[in-house]
C-alpha cells in the first residue's frame, strides 16, 4: 500500500510539474508573439507608404476595373466586330480574365514574396499592355480569346495579388480604410473609366 501511495503522488506531481510547464510555455509563446509584432515597425503614413496606396489603386483601376467592364467590351463587339458570333462565346473572353485574375494571382503572390513586387507586377503589366495592342488588330474570335482572354488574363492575375498585398506591410491603424481605398480602383475603372471610353461607340449609358 505504502508503495501504490508514493507511486502516485510521484505521478500528481509529475502531472502538476507537466501543467506548470505547459503554462509556462504558452505564456512564453505569447509574450514571444507580441515582442515580435511590436519589433515589426510599420510607418502608417510617408510618402513611400501612400505611394503603395497610390500605386495600387492604379493597378486597380487597369487590371480589375478592365475586368469589372467586361460586360460593356462584350455589347461592342456583339455589335460590331464579332457580330457572327454568339452572345455565349464572346462571355467566353470575361470568362477567361476572371479565371486567370484569381488562378495566375496565386503564383504572383509566390513570386512575390520570393522576389518582391517589382517582378510580377513588371510581367504583369508587360502581358496586359500586351493583350490589349494585339486585341486592337484582332479580327476573329479566336484572335480576341487569345490576346484579350488569356493574354490579358496572365497579366492581371501577376498584377492582382501583390497591388493589394503590398500595402499590409507599410499600414497597421490604417490597414482596413487602405486597402478599402486600393480595391475601390476596380469600381472607378469599370464603372466610369471604361465605361465612358466606350460609351459612344456602344450607346452604353453606364449611370443608369
Amino acid at each position: 500500500m505504502a508503495v501504490c501511495k508514493s507511486n502516485e503522488a510521484e505521478r500528481s506531481l509529475a502531472e502538476s510539474q507537466h501543467l506548470e510547464l505547459g503554462g509556462n510555455d504558452e505564456e512564453t509563446n505569447e509574450s514571444l508573439a507580441e515582442t515580435a509584432i511590436q519589433d515589426v515597425y510599420f510607418p502608417d503614413g510617408g510618402v513611400n507608404a501612400w505611394r503603395t496606396a497610390l500605386g495600387g489603386f492604379l493597378a486597380f483601376i487597369a487590371s480589375i476595373g478592365f475586368l469589372s467592364g467586361g460586360s460593356v467590351f462584350q455589347s461592342y463587339y456583339i455589335t460590331t466586330t464579332l457580330s457572327s458570333s454568339s452572345p455565349s462565346d464572346i462571355a467566353w473572353i470575361g470568362s477567361v480574365q476572371l479565371w486567370g485574375c484569381f488562378s495566375f494571382g496565386i503564383w504572383a503572390g509566390r513570386l512575390s514574396d520570393k522576389y518582391g513586387p517589382t517582378l510580377p507586377l513588371g510581367v504583369g503589366t508587360f502581358f496586359l499592355v500586351l493583350g490589349i495592342m494585339m486585341a486592337s488588330i484582332s479580327k476573329t474570335y479566336y484572335q480576341f480569346l487569345l490576346s484579350q482572354g488569356f493574354c490579358v488574363a496572365l497579366g492581371m492575375g501577376l498584377i492582382f495579388t501583390p497591388a493589394l498585398a503590398i500595402q499590409s506591410q507599410w499600414f497597421l491603424k490604417r490597414r482596413g480604410f487602405i486597402v478599402g481605398a486600393v480595391m475601390s480602383g476596380q469600381n472607378v475603372g469599370g464603372k466610369y473609366i471604361f465605361g465612358r471610353f466606350i460609351d459612344p461607340s456602344t450607346n452604353f449609358i453606364p449611370f443608369n
